[in-house]
C-alpha cells in the first residue's frame, strides 16, 4: 500500500551506473552475436551458428528472466 504524501518509485529509478553498464554489456552479446553470424557460410555453419545463438540467448534471457525476477524480489509493498 502507498503511503500518503509519496511517490510511486519505478523500475530502475535511481540506477543509472548499474542501469548503463548492463545495457552496454548486453548491447555488446547482441553486436556480438551479429557479428559471429557474419562468419556463417555453408562450409562453416556450426560455430559461428552456436556462438552467434548462444550471445542472443544471453543478451535476451538475462534481462528479461534473471534482473526481471530481481526487480520483483527488491520491491517492498
Amino acid at each position: 500500500m502507498q503511503r500518503p504524501n509519496s511517490h510511486a518509485t519505478h523500475s530502475g529509478e535511481g540506477h543509472l551506473v548499474s542501469n548503463l553498464a548492463i545495457f552496454i554489456v548486453m548491447m555488446a552479446c547482441f553486436f556480438g552475436a551479429l557479428y559471429a553470424f557474419s562468419f556463417w557460410s555453408l562450409d562453416n555453419v556450426f560455430i559461428p551458428g552456436g556462438i552467434g545463438m548462444g550471445l542472443f540467448f544471453l543478451a535476451f534471457f538475462i534481462p528479461k528472466q534473471i534482473m526481471g525476477n530481481m526487480e520483483k524480489r527488491g520491491r517492498q509493498d
